[in-house]
């Protein structure tokens, strides 16, 4: 099996595009940004 493989890629592609909820990580990674963004906000 190779990393090429069509039905992988696909699976990912599709995993990726039809995700019904965001993983925590991924909330929990955007809510940093966020909080990144209003800091230098009211810094500059």
């Amino acid at each position: 099996m190779t990393t090429d493989d069509p039905d992988l890629t696909a699976h990912r592609t599709r995993s990726n595009v039809h995700r019904p909820t965001p993983h925590p990580d991924t909330v929990a990674e955007i809510e940093q940004v966020m909080d990144d963004v209003k800091q230098d906000r009211g810094e500059a």
